[in-house]
């Protein structure tokens, strides 16, 4: 599976160079931000836009009318109404997907397994977060690879705040596989026309750069902590290597 995972990589990259904003009550020395808050989890990225971002990356519009012609809409009507349903919803996906924003993130949800709690760099190490890490996405049949450039630098989460410190443990010790949701925000930088295989089905990666991560509790109601996405606040390498 890693074999095959790196040829992805290597297929994605080869010749590329490589949501709602919270704020925390704390800041760590390293920009981290820290704070607990009550909240709902931002809204994740739909497989429609996912599939439209993607279209828009490598210039090749999706199958719109395939896609209308899926929906209950068109098949619970006659064939008279069929036509005119088509070419209304078309129009509306056309419009939707040309004006679309491909600069916003992408947000991604997935479970982040934690490291005890470093007293000695102050933070936690997110152990499943790797070089072959991709978040999965599934519309009308196709199969899509988000592939968070760099996300070994994120494994980090440095810490000084012994409440928010104290509140994770907690969230930790709570949930029933020891894992924890984040939310990441990705912005899409390139796509791959070239599918890979993964588990028996053709992917289609997209890049992306890692902007805003949330930690969230298992309910997925408390904020526990989330991070500044800016290029300065880099988590130091030297921390990431005592865990390799």
């Amino acid at each position: 599976m890693k074999k095959i995972i790196r040829i992805m990589i290597l297929v994605l990259f080869c010749g590329v160079s490589c949501l709602s904003s919270s704020r925390a009550r704390a800041q760590d020395e390293s920009g981290l931000s820290m704070g607990i808050q009550v909240m709902n989890e931002p809204m994740i990225s739909d497989g429609p836009t996912i599939a439209m971002v993607f279209g828009r990356l490598t210039g090749k519009e999706p199958d719109f009318s395939g896609w209308v012609e899926r929906t209950q809409e068109y098949q619970a009507a006659t064939p008279f109404e069929q036509g005119a349903i088509e070419k209304k919803r078309v129009s509306e996906l056309r419009n939707t997907y040309y004006t679309l924003d491909i600069t916003a993130p992408l947000v991604v949800k997935t479970q982040v397994k934690l490291s005890a709690y470093d007293t000695t760099n102050h933070g936690f190490f997110i152990s499943n977060f790797t070089r072959f890490t991709f978040f999965p996405a599934q519309y009308e049949g196709k199969f899509y690879a988000i592939v968070p450039q760099g996300i070994t630098d994120k494994q980090f989460l440095a810490i000084n705040d012994a409440t928010t410190v104290g509140a994770i443990e907690q969230a930790v010790s709570n949930s029933k596989d020891g894992t924890l949701p984040m939310v990441l925000y990705l912005k899409p930088v390139t796509a791959s026309l070239h599918p890979v295989s993964i588990g028996g089905s053709q992917y289609w990666p997209i890049a992306s750069d890692i902007g805003k991560m949330m930690l969230f509790s298992g309910d997925n109601q408390t904020l526990l902590w989330h991070n500044d996405s800016s290029d300065k606040n880099k988590t130091n390498q030297n921390l990431l290597n005592l865990y390799q």
